[in-house]
């Protein structure tokens, strides 16, 4: 007996051990689970962290993603991990070779800026400062590096293209020794132009003329269409001026940075300018907001208070109703009603206040609803003003034809429903013969005046359902849309014999304008630059063939 209780207790023992195993085995089996989650986290992350920087990396990378989700077993997937180990490694080396080259190059690079004399002592003592910062550690320190490399070269350009030029004669080669006394200190006037303006200078000199007043007119019509304002539109005023009247090739360099200066800082204004009234607008909207509430959590408890004394009126009438049913005496009555009387007064006199309360609150929603009206007209006002400004946007300023912007976009819309319907249509250029003799002769208010005529001109020859824009220059675009191919000669014919026969004017003479036309139909499989460099190609076939013609490629 003794033999079958020891084995009894030792199975007992046994079997609380075996149980103990058990729960050790699921905490560790729980543990690893937790781990192996953790670790798929990190892993995911990881993947996401270096997404971009190599192609078979990511493949690798994505084929492996699926079996940490199914929690696959790392076992059968040694293939994949020493792959990715492999290319991690590789890109390492590569990365690093090619931070430490790069670097090299920047620090060449800033030190070609210190040794070069002939900039001014502030760029120089930019560029010391910048090889003796702290040498980037990550990769986004590096291209932050590159990126103030980049604003030291900036402010040399700029120091460069806004000396003033001195003295014509000094496009001859000069020598390090007259380069270095170019400039006397960092802000003092140099004593001689540079070698590099003087050459720009004189590449700018050999500009075409027309490329020039090209050149003018769009530079015109960029500061017209961005209609600015605050400081910087008065600024950019003074300069549409100064191109009007016709800027040198040696002072167009200076001001075209002028107007990328302005241009950004009118973009800025505008920008707070909107940001200001969006805010505004939010603000009011949100006191706007408050009051409501607050006028709504009024209208609630009044109605409550309202349906409480409705019924305090109710049960003092139900109750003198009761009085006079039961009494027999006049006597009770007369001591017994006053009381419910009085109750009732007061319920009268809180109603009464209750009144001027709701009338209070009745004027305050009238002035929320005058307030969200006048914040529904500023939000209307200014809409309509980007609407205005939108519109400008795609108006040519001179002409008051559409613009390249709005040939885009109507030429895309033209396209697609081409596409879908395929319904014909039609892309012509329009060039006006001799124009730059018209500017010569005359001068560009002439021309101008030209353009002007011309434009009205084609705009009132073309049906409603076409289209014209000015594509630049004395160049026109014209779209025909649902029209066949036995039927386009009659309206381009139309257009070249209204063109000639404007009898134009300029001071008392008379001035001859002819127009050329290269024309297309979009066929099957084209692309929009397709048709166009069909088009383009016949107007330089009518051009060369003696111009007041029209040339259409079918």
């Amino acid at each position: 007996m003794d033999d079958i209780a020891n084995s009894n207790a030792r199975v007992t023992q046994l079997k609380t051990r075996l149980e103990q195993k058990e729960d050790e085995l699921q905490a560790l089996v729980q543990l690893a689970g937790n781990e192996r989650e953790t670790l798929d986290v990190l892993v995911s992350r990881l993947m996401l962290a270096c997404r971009g920087l190599d192609r078979e990396l990511d493949n690798r990378m994505a084929k492996l993603k699926p079996h940490l989700e199914k929690h696959t077993a790392i076992q059968q997937l040694n293939d994949d991990i020493n792959a990715i180990e492999l290319l991690l490694t590789r890109y390492g080396m590569i990365q690093e070779q090619l931070l430490q080259q790069s670097g090299e190059k920047v620090k060449s690079q800033a030190n070609e800026l210190i040794r070069n004399s002939i900039l001014p002592e502030k760029v120089r003592r930019e560029a010391r400062e910048f090889l003796a910062a702290e040498k980037p550690y990550t990769f986004g320190d590096h291209q932050q590096r590159i990126f103030r490399l980049l604003e030291i070269y900036q402010m040399a350009f700029r120091a460069l293209m806004l000396r003033p030029n001195v003295s014509p004669a000094a496009a001859e080669p000069a020598t390090q020794t007259d380069l270095s006394t170019a400039f006397k200190a960092e802000d003092q006037e140099p004593v001689t132009r540079l070698t590099g303006i003087d050459d720009i200078a004189l590449s700018l000199s050999n500009i075409d003329p027309g490329l020039l007043s090209k050149l003018h007119d769009e530079l015109q019509r960029l500061i017209t269409e961005l209609d600015f304002h605050g400081p910087a539109a008065e600024k950019l005023a003074v300069i549409r001026r100064r191109l009007l009247n016709g800027v040198s090739c040696q002072d167009l360099p200076p001001l075209c940075l002028e107007l990328i200066t302005l241009i950004i800082e009118g973009a800025r204004y505008e920008r707070a300018q909107s940001f200001a009234f969006v805010h505004a607008i939010g603000e009011k909207l949100q006191i706007n907001h408050a009051d409501l509430q607050n006028c709504l959590g009024i209208a609630q408890d009044l109605a409550q208070e309202d349906k409480g004394q409705d019924q305090k009126l109710a049960d003092q009438l139900r109750q003198l109703r009761e009085l006079v049913t039961a009494s027999d005496s006049l006597t009770e009555l007369k001591r017994i009603v006053p009381a419910h009387l009085v109750i009732m007064d007061a319920v009268l006199q809180e109603r009464f206040l209750r009144q001027r309360k709701e009338q209070e609150l009745l004027e305050q929603v009238a002035a929320l609803t005058e307030r969200l009206k006048a914040t529904e007209e500023d939000a209307a006002n200014y809409k309509n003003r980007l609407n205005r400004q939108q519109q400008r946007l795609q108006v040519d300023t001179l002409t008051q034809l559409h613009n390249r912007s709005a040939l885009d976009e109507r030429l895309a819309l033209e396209y697609k429903r081409w596409l879908r319907y395929q319904s014909p249509l039609c892309l012509a250029i329009v060039d006006v013969d001799h124009f730059k003799a018209i500017n010569d002769q005359f001068g560009h208010l002439a021309g101008d005046k030209a353009l002007k005529v011309i434009a009205r001109a084609l705009s009132t020859a073309l049906r409603d359902t076409d289209f014209v824009a000015r594509f630049g220059g004395e160049e026109f675009v014209v779209l025909l849309p649902g029209i066949s191919e036995d039927s386009i000669q009659l309206p381009l014919d139309k257009l070249r014999s209204v063109i000639k026969g404007i009898p134009f004017r300029f001071k008392d003479e008379r001035i001859s304008i002819s127009i050329s036309l290269g024309a297309t139909l979009f066929r099957s499989g084209d692309r929009i630059t397709d048709a166009f460099e069909r088009a383009d190609k016949a107007l330089y076939e009518a051009k060369n063939a003696g111009r007041d013609r029209i040339i259409i490629t079918l």
